[in-house]
């Protein structure tokens, strides 16, 4: 089978589309050629992050990923039968742990493998999902497609040093379209931290907020090691799944604001739901504040991979998306 050319310079032009593409490409069966990878960053091509990203579903998934390297502009990534159903991994540096598994988790279940990763790097760094999100709103909201997710991080990983520790285990389900449409039913915040003077007081104090709301509210605050410390707030209902995250730069800034800012779906789980979407029977669809580049870049993606189709509608509040998945 001929592959399917992706251009990894288009759209958003980053590492969301390599691992969308790695992912879509064993769930769809079609074996995709991306190139021109991170064409327009400082450092182009892949990142040890990216590479491991790479391995890590290849492996899970029996693919083989040929240019996983770091520094490669290009990747033939073929997918393959059998795959692992034990997977540890090391990114090797700080490089984000929660990008790696919000490729792997859903290209395992949506693909019908069961996998159980452990992955050790970053687990709480800048520019990508906390590892409280991936447990509290990716994890649930990847769920609802009827597959089965979870995360748990077993240790703290701030940058610079990396060093943390997640686990994640996928299962196959009967796969079906899911909607996110609905206002959040109940609050969670959680804060983890190294010791940080006022880390904990700002946490209670963004739960504060959210109890204003007169919803339920639970508060967890854990003592890690390294130095950083993270903040995550999250929403979830029946038709509702939003968090906020915060890493500690002298505070934590205002999580509950920008959680109660939210639509049904806040905007970096938007650009998640279109890998199970994509491929999942019938039409999904979901409320988002804005459309980001990530999402139009995850929308043409997956459309171009699998077929599926797409479209936006003006909605109080924002924007519904709507996708009707191809079933593969």
């Amino acid at each position: 089978m001929e592959p399917i050319h992706i251009d990894g310079s288009s759209g958003e032009g980053g590492g969301q589309v390599l691992r969308l593409s790695a992912a879509l490409s064993v769930v769809s069966g079609s074996p995709v050629r991306i190139t021109d990878i991170r064409a327009g960053r400082k450092k182009p091509g892949l990142g040890a992050q990216h590479a491991a990203a790479l391995r890590v579903i290849a492996r899970a998934c029996g693919a083989r990923a040929g240019g996983a390297r770091i520094g490669s502009r290009e990747v033939l990534f073929e997918p393959g039968d059998a795959g692992e159903e034990e997977v540890s991994e090391s990114v090797g540096t700080a490089g984000s742990v929660p990008l790696i598994l919000q490729a792997a988790l859903p290209a395992a279940a949506l693909s019908g493998r069961r996998a159980a990763f452990e992955i050790r790097g970053g687990t709480d760094v800048p520019w990508s999902p906390a590892a409280d999100y991936m447990r509290d709103v990716f994890a649930p909201a990847l769920n609802r497609f009827g597959v089965s997710a979870s995360v748990e991080t077993r240790r703290r990983g701030h940058y610079p040093k990396g060093g943390g520790v997640m686990e994640a285990r996928a299962g196959p389900g009967d796969v079906s379209a899911a909607s996110f449409d609905g206002g959040p039913e109940k609050f969670s915040v959680s804060c983890a931290h190294s010791g940080i003077r006022g880390a904990e007081e700002e946490a209670r104090a963004a739960a504060e907020r959210l109890q204003k709301t007169g919803l339920p509210v639970s508060f967890s605050s854990e003592s890690c090691g390294g130095s950083g410390g993270s903040l995550v707030a999250s929403a979830s209902g029946s038709r509702c799944a939003a968090g906020a995250d915060s890493l500690w730069k002298g505070g934590f800034g205002d999580a509950a604001q920008e959680l109660l800012g939210c639509a049904s779906v806040d905007e970096n789980l938007s650009d998640m739901l279109v890998l199970p979407a994509s491929v999942a029977e019938g039409t999904s669809s979901w409320t988002v504040r804005r459309i980001t580049a990530h999402l139009k870049t995850a929308l043409e993606t997956a459309s171009r991979i699998t077929g599926c189709r797409y479209g936006a509608v003006d909605v109080k509040g924002g924007y519904q998306i709507r996708v009707r998945g191809v079933r593969c």
